[in-house]
């Protein structure tokens, strides 16, 4: 960030964020490393003007921005384009985090519609582009896996050569503040990870001092209810980029909870769904979560009622402009 007795500097990046994705949290992360990061989210009418009109609203683009880390605030309805010097100066920023597809679509800054100024002024950063997962390979995803025709590739393994355990940086990881370390541990496919996964972290975090969450490999997760949309990999990326995760288990337990994973991990407090309390009130009778639930280290979670992804694929389907 900066150096000793430097105060911290602002570096805006903004766009639309449709279906927040690991490319997203890769730019807040790269944009991290120039100062505390501020993220314009475009609002609805100026996106729905500038490519397809997004699958998420704007209050849940801005939502989901803001559950990712590195991200200091959000600032909605953001601008679409050209960004003034006037709305650098209301919001503090020091810095702009400009993909470097703006510096090669327009070697000359007058010649740039979106950021002109902060270019001109000295004060943009390029941010390196990111290959992988996009918005629209997604959207390609879902429409593909939807029509009927789709056959899940078949799966060997659930992705071994993954590390066991994924960990944030250092900088990352809660500070305990005297307090004793207290493990808490909740799990699921957490496929194209959105806000209701986000709430159920941060609900989470409330009953201990990390968050550790098992992400089920791709194996287990094609045999559940669906192929997932995304990957093993990808979902355990993305969901480390969300706040108050501290680790992920790869391949993680999809039915039958035990002891000994519990012990592996040092694994203190279980956040199981409320739903799991009320389909099984005996605990015997609970496939999934068992053995916490009879431990006594099984706590409930509320169950967030907006956003899911099968809402995001049912979305997609309903669209014929894609």
């Amino acid at each position: 960030m900066s150096e000793a007795g430097e105060s911290t500097k602002n570096v805006y990046c903004d766009g639309i964020f449709d279906m927040c994705h690991v490319g997203h949290q890769n730019l807040f992360r790269n944009a991290s490393k120039h100062g505390s990061v501020i993220v314009g989210v475009v609002g609805d009418k100026d996106a729905n003007g500038y490519k397809r009109p997004p699958i998420m609203s704007a209050a849940e683009r801005e939502a989901q921005v803001l559950g990712c880390k590195h991200v200091s605030k959000v600032i909605p309805d953001a601008l679409c384009f050209g960004m003034t010097e006037d709305f650098l100066k209301e919001h503090n920023i020091h810095i702009c985090g400009v993909g470097q597809e703006y510096f090669d679509r327009f070697p000359d800054p007058d010649d740039d519609p979106y950021y002109k100024v902060p270019r001109k002024l000295g004060i943009a950063v390029p941010m390196p582009r990111y290959d992988g997962l996009s918005t629209s390979e997604l959207i390609k995803r879902i429409r593909e896996r939807m029509s009927g025709e789709f056959v899940p590739p078949k799966v060997d393994s659930d992705g071994d050569a993954s590390p066991a355990l994924l960990e944030t940086d250092l900088d990352d990881e809660p500070d305990l503040a005297g307090k004793e370390r207290k493990n808490v541990y909740c799990d699921g496919i957490f496929d194209m990870c959105h806000i209701g996964h986000q709430n159920l972290f941060r609900n989470a975090a409330k009953h201990g001092t990390h968050v550790i969450v098992g992400v089920v490999g791709d194996k287990d997760a094609n045999n559940y209810k669906r192929p997932p949309i995304m990957t093993a990999a990808e979902r355990e990326t993305q969901v480390l980029g969300c706040k108050c995760v501290s680790k992920v288990v790869h391949n993680a337990l999809c039915f039958g909870m035990t002891e000994e994973f519990l012990k592996e991990h040092d694994i203190h407090v279980c956040a199981v769904g409320q739903e799991y309390f009320d389909r099984f009130p005996n605990p015997d009778d609970d496939p999934y979560y068992k053995v916490p639930r009879k431990l006594g280290m099984a706590v409930p979670m509320p169950r967030f009622d907006g956003l899911s992804t099968s809402e995001l694929i049912k979305r997609v389907q309903e669209r014929t402009d894609l």
